[in-house]
């Protein structure tokens, strides 16, 4: 009998652990589906969020297209005096250009424009130049060149810039084999 009341004792109390278990497995449950029902929440609001920020990125497209519709003038302007079979402005072009913006093709604001561009050869200007050369002074017409000459002058002349820009001219205006000039053509 007293095995019986044992073994009845203990399956009470392994019932009850059963039960105990049980309730905690529930609790678990419901804290999992809590859980479950804060990760939704939670991605909920960062879709929300995300969403915004797509409305966010969709204003930073705008500035993009201007961008792009800034180059396609900087480039339309290029080909306005670039030679057809090149794809390059080359010595004529550099004239019409010249012409175009009043100013004689051997004033020194050329050569600091190549300098701003960052022209390998003398007399000639490629699209990646023309580019690098014209979004650097905000120009994509022959007005805002015009109107940035002065602050390229400026720029020039401070003595920082001037440091790199008088071995950039005399490099730049080396033709050929040649190494050293005369003294006039040195100094315009």
């Amino acid at each position: 009998q007293t095995r019986t009341l044992n073994r009845d004792s203990r399956e009470d109390e392994t019932r009850e652990d059963n039960s105990a278990t049980a309730r905690r497995g529930e609790v678990g449950t419901r804290e999992r589906k809590r859980g479950r029902r804060d990760e939704k929440a939670r991605g909920r609001a960062t879709m929300r969020r995300s969403s915004k920020k797509s409305s966010s990125s969709s204003a930073a497209a705008v500035p993009t297209k201007a961008v792009s519709k800034e180059i396609e003038r900087i480039d339309q302007l290029f080909y306005t005096y670039a030679d057809g079979s090149s794809s390059m402005i080359d010595p004529e072009g550099i004239e019409t250009l010249c012409s175009h913006l009043e100013v004689p093709h051997t004033d020194v604001r050329i050569l600091m424009l190549a300098w701003k561009m960052g022209c390998e050869k003398q007399g000639y200007f490629t699209l990646d130049e023309w580019r690098t050369g014209m979004k650097a002074l905000r120009a994509d017409s022959i007005s805002k060149l015009k109107k940035a000459f002065p602050e390229l002058v400026q720029e020039v002349t401070r003595s920082s810039n001037f440091q790199d820009f008088y071995p950039y001219a005399f490099r730049y205006c080396l033709t050929g084999s040649h190494t050293c000039y005369s003294y006039d053509t040195v100094f315009l």
